[in-house]
């Protein structure tokens, strides 16, 4: 299963793709939990196939090492937003906060040695997943993570082993299947209801088997909760890469340890993964 893909310019993936006019601004989030108000008007246009602009280049501000990882068009400020971050925590705050007159402002407090991970609007769907690099994982329910101010750290949704982080955070319903992708090439599906709610701030439970000869992978390169039928591109240690249908993936238990998808060598390691867009971008 998979063939080969084009990389994007310079091994780049596409992380948002929103609709504005020029009278909007964009909300960027980052690494150090900072956020940045970006009016679309600075934004140069530009046609499909063009480079464009650097976001580092549009952001005035940014430290050594600090990366964009969310762009949100929040309106005038209705509802909520989650901020979950590779250290296993996650917050909850009024999206109001954010509507700011500053350029610049602390988001979220994010202790030394984490990083923002993922920002997100809070939907509908009421139970959080959370899935790590070693493997592990946990649901529980969004109720259950308290709404706080603004310059705040949130609390702990899942307690991590030394050395784990986290590396996916989703929003669940009842409904889909959750899809790893370990460095090793192996990959599986598992029904969503095979991750039972728990409470806030366990363990969790595995969510891969790994064996401890790694023949099947040491750690989860990437992971997706998946409801309807995607394409995914796998990038590769050597910056080659290939692209995959979710279908091709076996659906298995959650505890088991997956099947061969994309075969590796000594050497090359899947490095991460991307969802591809219809029109044929990550």
């Amino acid at each position: 299963p998979g063939t080969k893909a084009e990389a994007g310019i310079n091994g780049d993936a596409v992380m948002e793709a929103l609709a504005c006019t020029t009278a909007d601004q964009l909300h960027v989030f980052t690494t150090l939990g900072n956020v940045f108000v970006l009016p679309c008007a600075q934004i140069p246009e530009a046609k499909g196939k063009d480079k464009g602009a650097s976001i580092f280049g549009l952001l005035q501000g940014l430290q050594k090492d600090e990366r964009p990882v969310a762009m949100l068009s929040l309106g005038k400020g209705e509802g909520e937003l989650l901020f979950f971050t590779r250290g296993g925590m996650v917050k909850r705050t009024d999206a109001s906060a954010y509507i700011l007159r500053k350029v610049r402002a602390q988001a979220m407090t994010v202790k030394q040695g984490d990083e923002l991970l993922s920002v997100q609007p809070k939907g509908e769907d009421g139970v959080l997943l959370l899935v790590t690099a070693r493997g592990m994982s946990i649901r529980f329910e969004t109720d259950e993570v308290p709404s706080t101010g603004r310059v705040t750290g949130g609390v702990r949704g899942i307690a991590l082993e030394e050395g784990d982080s986290v590396v996916l955070a989703a929003q669940t319903g009842d409904e889909g299947e959750v899809l790893v992708l370990t460095d090793g090439g192996y990959a599986k599906r598992s029904l969503i209801f095979d991750y039972e709610p728990q409470k806030r701030n366990g363990k969790g439970q595995k969510t891969i088997d790994f064996k401890k000869n790694g023949v099947n992978g040491r750690s989860v390169a990437a992971a997706f909760h998946v409801t309807v039928p995607l394409t995914v591109e796998a990038r590769f240690s050597d910056a080659s890469a290939e692209r995959f249908d979710t279908d091709e993936v076996r659906i298995e238990k959650r505890f088991s340890k997956a099947s061969v998808l994309l075969p590796v060598t000594a050497g090359r390691t899947v490095t991460e993964a991307y969802m591809v867009t219809g029109n044929g971008e990550e």
